[in-house]
């Protein structure tokens, strides 16, 4: 049980062989980092309780062709009406699971529960050109928010 957030370091203690050729990236798949491990320890702080099997993967890239430590583009939501519906999906069509809607002063509108990567939500009876909070919860527990003008 994970009472409080946990700091935890990955990080390699020696290099040997051909792995000495090669740049060595530590890919965290959760916060779309891409992290040189040979520069220094990946850091990051555990906040909640979970088994995350496929989290992390290890890439290898010739020092040649190596650039510096890049981060991947972060996921954004992307939303549009049409035909008196609100579509939302991610920049890279990740699994929805669940979809929030809160009006400005921050009351509920809509709370769905879904498993798609593109939702679709009928835009009647309610104003358009008025600021609403969206957000979107992902199948790898990511939690993305955004304002929109619908």
């Amino acid at each position: 049980h994970i009472s409080e957030p946990v700091n935890l370091k990955i990080g390699i203690e020696q290099i040997n062989g051909e792995l000495k050729q090669k740049k060595i990236y530590l890919y965290d798949k959760l916060k779309n980092i891409n992290h040189n491990l040979q520069e220094q320890a990946y850091q990051f702080e555990l906040e909640n309780e979970g088994v995350f099997n496929d989290r992390f993967e290890l890439r290898f890239q010739d020092s040649i062709k190596a650039s510096t430590d890049h981060r991947i583009s972060p996921t954004k939501l992307i939303w549009y009406t049409q035909n008196k519906s609100l579509y939302v999906r991610t920049s890279s069509n990740d699994l929805i699971k669940n979809l929030k809607i809160y009006d400005f002063n921050g009351r509920k509108i809509k709370d769905l529960d879904l498993n798609t990567s593109l939702a679709e939500l009928k835009w009647v009876g309610l104003p358009s050109r008025v600021m609403f909070i969206l957000r979107v919860k992902l199948a790898d527990s990511r939690i993305l928010t955004s304002r929109i003008f619908p």
